[in-house]
């Protein structure tokens, strides 16, 4: 696969942007390819905030604290499917993070049946529980743990 992309990227890009608009191709990417092949994509779409967007997806921020009847697998490939539509859909210009997770708590939270404001405390929980384990460990801060919080304190006052 690393090859392919390499000598292609900029075709493979053209690809998945035309190809990305139909509900039934990202539904497809979302819950048939595997985690790293996804990875793969949203380094080709999104570069610059690629880590950022897989570890947002990646991380179990729902299915851990909240009664779902989703499995984590399904949680999961829910965020990649919501992921691919804002990067391919939605998104007019230059990814911004903050519409991203807006876009993304919405879709969850409608989709889980409560209220965006208690998913993204459960996201920033969950969030803070990430950042302390680093600290204590003295590991590299993910994306996520640098990045969430400030902009969910940014997004909150739009669901008071």
């Amino acid at each position: 696969m690393a090859e392919l992309i390499g000598k292609h990227s900029e075709w493979l890009d053209e690809k998945i942007r035309v190809e990305g608009q139909k509900a039934s191709v990202r539904r497809n990417l979302a819950w048939i390819f595997q985690d790293n092949m996804l990875r793969d994509i949203i380094n080709i779409i999104e570069r610059a905030n690629s880590e950022f967007i897989y570890t947002i997806v990646t991380t179990e921020h729902i299915s851990t604290e909240t009664q779902t009847q989703l499995s984590a697998d399904s949680i999961r490939s829910l965020k990649w499917e919501f992921t691919l539509t804002y990067l391919l859909v939605e998104r007019g210009g230059e990814f911004n993070k903050k519409t991203y997770l807006l876009s993304l708590v919405n879709k969850m939270a409608a989709r889980e049946n409560t209220s965006a404001l208690a998913l993204l405390g459960i996201i920033e929980s969950s969030s803070s529980r990430q950042w302390e384990t680093q600290a204590r460990s003295f590991v590299k801060f993910s994306p996520l743990s640098k990045d969430f919080v400030p902009i969910s304190a940014q997004i909150r006052h739009q669901f008071l």
